[in-house]
């Protein structure tokens, strides 16, 4: 699937007098990008995974590495400017800066916003988010108390949209969620914030699934609409530039490692259910015989070729062979064993642990069950 990596468009794109016509031209920039995180989430969860063997890495690699960036929220600090840096600052510049500016209030608005706003969670579920998906996003927004609050967006149903600057500059944010209709299809809900505006757009056109390929008629719910008077962007987005989760890189290695793991379990069931090998002894009855009706007809196909079916004399002959304590060979040629497979233990645990170690060394997190580190 080819994948969008970052939706860039001049800053006229998203003008309130544009929007209107350039609403369904963005949403099918944003369903790759979406589509191909959605996939990443489900390597990270494996929920939905009917493989007979699986070895979740995913998580591993991103529960890990989580826990190591998000365990602990950023602290923010004020800094004083002392009266030689306000010297320098003037002379260089020609101007006064933090005459007005009282950091010890600075610093205690600044505690007051993160604890109310819960901190270390939503960076936690941001730092998740970039992990599993290669993005994340949060919304900034005053509540009814006059209180700045920050919300977790997922990635999973948020994108941002990019000027063409240098470093480019965000200009929106794309949120997109699904309510099922009545006839069992989906109507699909876009929400669009820009620093000047939020819309909710909804689409005119039932849809099955969400797909590149779907004709959508996007119309605006004007009642929602509602001005946005932050004088910026009121959007938190990080976006990989490469657009790659943590572990998208070493997927190729994680399914060797399981793979190796199925070859091993097939080869322990093969020989549980091994053959008996029997030489220098005939059986009295055939493995297989020609079916026969209930009048003892022989029953033949469409095209008049016989039925061939198991012979349940054999069956219990080669029942009562497996069961018996003693089995005689008529002649001194004979013998008897199991028809099984080897395996090499050693090659195979070498194999399985390259392809671990490389994937948690390719992906940067440390294996923090090996004793070896102790």
């Amino acid at each position: 699937m080819s994948v969008v990596e970052k939706i860039q468009y001049p800053d006229e794109f998203l003008k309130e007098e544009n929007i209107a016509s350039n609403i369904n031209v963005l949403w099918g920039k944003a369903i790759p990008i979406l589509q191909h995180r959605k996939q990443l989430y489900d390597r990270y969860t494996r929920k939905n995974d009917t493989s007979d063997v699986i070895v979740a890495l995913e998580f591993y690699i991103s529960t890990i590495a989580t826990g190591y960036f998000g365990g602990k929220e950023p602290q923010y600090k004020v800094k004083k400017i002392n009266e030689t840096q306000k010297g320098i600052i003037q002379k260089v510049f020609e101007k006064v800066f933090g005459d007005k500016n009282n950091p010890d209030e600075f610093q205690t608005i600044i505690d007051y916003i993160t604890k109310y706003n819960d901190n270390g969670s939503f960076f936690y579920d941001c730092v998740k988010d970039y992990i599993n998906t290669g993005a994340c996003y949060g919304l900034v927004y005053e509540n009814n108390d006059n209180e700045v609050v920050y919300a977790h967006t997922s990635s999973l149903t948020s994108v941002a949209i990019w000027n063409y600057e240098t470093p480019s500059q965000k200009i929106g944010l794309l949120r997109y969620w699904t309510e099922n209709s009545n006839n069992g299809g989906l109507t699909v809900h876009l929400e669009l914030i820009t620093k000047d505006y939020k819309k909710h757009y909804i689409d005119g056109i039932e849809q099955k699934n969400i797909s590149v390929n779907n004709k959508t008629d996007f119309k605006e719910v004007q009642k929602d609409s509602k001005e946005v008077l932050w004088n910026d962007l009121p959007v938190f987005a990080v976006e990989n530039p490469d657009g790659l989760a943590l572990f998208e890189n070493v997927i190729t290695l994680i399914k060797k490692h399981e793979q190796v793991i199925k070859n091993n379990a097939n080869i322990f069931q093969y020989n549980d259910d091994a053959k008996l090998k029997i030489t220098g002894f005939t059986p009295d009855n055939d493995p297989i015989i020609q079916a026969v009706d209930e009048d003892g007809e022989l029953k033949l196909d469409d095209n008049g070729n016989p039925i061939m079916i198991k012979n349940p004399a054999r069956v219990q002959e080669d029942e009562a062979i497996l069961n018996a304590k003693v089995f005689y060979t008529p002649d001194n040629t004979g013998d008897i064993g199991w028809v099984t497979k080897d395996v090499n233990d050693t090659a195979s645990e070498n194999h399985k642990k390259t392809c671990l170690d490389l994937a948690l060394m390719i992906s940067g997190v440390p294996n923090v069950t090996d004793q070896r580190i102790y």
